[in-house]
């Protein structure tokens, strides 16, 4: 499991009941907890990457899209922006995958 914080809450009108306001948090939530775990059956698969840039983390690892759309991190190596690189999948959170590239 990865290192996120996952919580209720909802900056929602005061029109809103307090039922509806509780609906729509748990909802939000749920999506985040099915995105997370969808990202976690990816591990140890491997996907084509299309490099599209630079970490926002470090210049020393790059990020693209793979075939299903989703941002992968990976360790930069030789590896130049605008290339394919294959990419066997280490990690995940609700939102990136990560990995390292599959030689």
């Amino acid at each position: 499991m990865s290192n996120t914080f996952s919580f209720q809450q909802i900056a929602a009108p005061k029109v809103l009941s307090a039922e509806v306001r509780e609906a729509i948090s748990n909802n939000v939530l749920q999506f985040y907890v099915r995105d997370q775990q969808q990202n976690a059956q990816d591990e140890g698969k491997v996907f084509d990457v299309l490099v599209e840039n630079f970490s926002k983390r470090s210049r020393e690892q790059l990020c693209g899209r793979n075939e299903q759309n989703k941002m992968v991190v990976f360790s930069k190596g030789s590896h130049h922006i605008g290339e394919t690189v294959r990419v066997r999948i280490t990690g995940s959170s609700s939102a990136t995958l990560l990995g390292e590239p599959a030689e």
